[in-house]
Parts: structure tokens; C-alpha cells; sequence
């Protein structure tokens, strides 16, 4: 949410560990991140960035809709269950 980030918030990610488990992956965005990196993430319209993040290793949080493909594997906060 593009809101969130011009807000200076921290952009909270869960991502299911595996297609049909309970099992989440959570991420700790800071907005500024965002903000520095928007020209290389695909967007749709003015207010919402439009993310798909790799699940392959070597790869893994890798967006790859965006033309910079940014990591975002470092900002990996916690396994969910």
C-alpha cells in the first residue's frame, strides 16, 4: 500500500512456506526500502506495487514482476506456524 509507505511504516509480508500448509514466512519491510527501489518494482496505477516473489532457492524473496528483480530474502523475520 502505497499509503503505508509514503507514511514511513513498516510493510509487513506473510508467504505460505508451502503451496497448502499453515506454515507462513514473515517479512519486516521498511518503507524507506520501497521507496528506494519503486522505479525497479512493477506497479499498478499510483498506489499499489504489484510483488511476486520467488520461492526457488538461490532466488528465494526475489521479486520477479519488477525489472530490477530486488531481494527482499534479508528482511526474513520468522517462521509462522
Amino acid at each position: 500500500p502505497a499509503a503505508a509507505i509514503r507514511a514511513g511504516k513498516t510493510i509487513h509480508i506473510l508467504c505460505q512456506s508451502q503451496p497448502g500448509t499453515k506454515q507462513f514466512r514473515h517479512l519486516e519491510v521498511p518503507a524507506q526500502f520501497f521507496q528506494e527501489h519503486l522505479d525497479e518494482l512493477a506497479t499498478i496505477g499510483e498506489d499499489k506495487i504489484n510483488l511476486f516473489l520467488a520461492a526457488d532457492e538461490g532466488v528465494e524473496f526475489e521479486d520477479q514482476r519488477g525489472s530490477g528483480h530486488v531481494s527482499f530474502a534479508r528482511f526474513e523475520q520468522a517462521h509462522i506456524e
